[in-house]
């Protein structure tokens, strides 16, 4: 029986191919996994993450409100324990802190928000601590399943509902993105009135909102604004309001949503040309569809999936190869997703290896944080520069190093890295690769130093 479903499932969706863009769940958690943190209280606990600069952590307001506000405890993966030293800023309303810790160490590194709608279907990541201390960063994957509106008063509050599961406990976390962005904050209050086995997680741009209030630079990655026609068009199959129901009443909420994700499944063939109309008429882009360009969203996606043939049409058709969507250009997307094939097809048609994202990483650097060796080998065949800093004053070495990979700290040193930088807070890859108890890399770039400083 199960042999004869394979076969037909084969038959009408074809075999999976290596360009396909799934999720890798293993990648994001290695990459997100230490930012994340459990918020302990003197009655409770919570999850939550790192963000910013300067030692701030995110966490759900309703998880430290009140008395639970005189003794807060962050615990790290390490199992260390990190003092608060002042709770900054609250937005009560879509129940998130921000947090100070003292001496957070250097293995605390911040995670990016993405402050753009992700569309219905897109497949998300949840990393947190569920039910007990003991389960502290468990994963689990899902789906986004629609954005909802909760009423908060007169305003709406947007919040992702997720087929991720969303315990108690996990309220504070993050939902990632496939390429590791935070794109909500995770909260069990969001669904305290309504059936269980739904998530719900609080859009970033909410959080983003506070750190700015406050002065404080966030780390946000955007493409097309949250409010264009494009926007609309994607919401309007799945949107609706959650409210606060009396007991009871649960069985109906339900029923609707099923009903609506069943309808907007029946439509999405339908939604997916809507959309792709819309983004022409949207008058951001009429200019560059008169030029006979087009938004890079094809082909950024189509580097992330590795589709050569989407890839070299939409160059044919015009589009800049260094052109962003969501804040990657496609050179990083693919470097992202081990695309080394689309990252040397990208280049012979003038990508710009020295192009930056928001916080000023280049595709290399990408490469290097996620261990993609066969992408860094492409990217230092084209690349002169490879010690370009990021928003962090951190090079595609001192990544290589923290990320353990001892073949890329190799193929850096090779050709001319400067092992001897140090990030903005004055780290050099030799030292960060020890606090991450990579003793070999750690070692290997102590006797690269110890030869060139024998040498002169």
């Amino acid at each position: 029986m199960t042999i004869g479903i394979l076969l037909v499932a084969v038959l009408l969706f074809g075999f999976p191919t290596e360009g396909h863009a799934f999720l890798d769940s293993q990648a994001i958690y290695s990459q997100a996994n230490a930012s994340v943190v459990t918020i302990v209280t003197r009655d409770g606990h919570g999850s939550g993450f790192a963000v910013g600069r300067k030692n701030y952590v995110v966490a759900n307001y309703h998880v430290i409100e009140g008395k639970r506000a005189r003794s807060i405890k962050v615990h790290l993966t390490s199992g260390q324990e990190l003092t608060v030293k002042t709770i900054v800023a609250v937005d009560k309303k879509h129940d998130l802190a921000l947090l100070m810790v003292i001496s957070a160490p250097k293995s605390l590194l911040p995670l990016d928000l993405l402050v753009d709608d992700v569309p219905v279907g897109s497949e998300v990541a949840a990393i947190g601590t569920p039910m007990e201390k003991g389960l502290s960063n468990s994963l689990t994957t899902g789906v986004v399943s629609g954005m909802r509106h909760y009423m908060e008063g007169k305003e709406k509050v947007m919040v992702y509902q997720t087929s991720a599961a969303i315990n108690q406990g996990n309220s504070g976390g993050p939902l990632l993105n496939e390429d590791g962005m935070v794109i909500g904050i995770n909260s069990i209050s969001y669904r305290k009135d309504i059936a269980e086995g739904l998530g719900f997680s609080i859009h970033a741009i909410y959080l983003a909102d506070l750190m700015r209030s406050k002065g404080i630079p966030a780390p946000v990655r955007s493409g097309a604004s949250r409010d264009s026609q494009l926007a609309d068009a994607n919401k309007a199959k799945s949107t609706i309001e959650i409210k606060t129901l009396p007991k009871g009443s649960y069985e109906s909420i339900s029923d609707e949503i099923d009903r609506e994700l069943k309808q907007a499944e029946l439509d999405k063939h339908q939604a997916k040309k809507i959309r792709e109309e819309k983004e022409f008429e949207n008058k951001d882009h009429i200019g560059e569809r008169h030029r006979g360009l087009r938004n890079p969203r094809m082909l950024v996606d189509a580097a992330k999936k590795g589709d050569a043939v989407v890839i070299r049409d939409e160059l044919e058709k015009g589009v800049d190869p260094n052109s962003k969507y969501n804040g990657l250009a496609p050179l990083a997307a693919a470097a992202i997703n081990g695309q080394s094939q689309v990252i040397k097809l990208l280049l012979s048609h003038g990508a710009s290896p020295l192009v930056v994202d928001s916080m000023d990483q280049t595709a290399l650097i990408h490469a290097s944080k996620l261990g993609k060796i066969e992408c860094v080998r492409e990217l230092l065949q084209a690349q002169n520069s490879v010690d370009q800093r990021d928003s962090n004053g951190r090079t595609a070495l001192i990544y290589a190093a923290v990320a353990g990979s001892r073949e890329i700290v190799e193929a850096l040193v090779d050709v001319g890295s400067d092992y001897s930088l140090r990030d903005f807070d004055g780290n050099t890859a030799e030292e960060l690769a020890s606090t991450h108890s990579h003793s070999g890399i750690s070692t290997y770039l102590f006797q690269v130093k110890y030869r060139a400083e024998k040498e002169r």
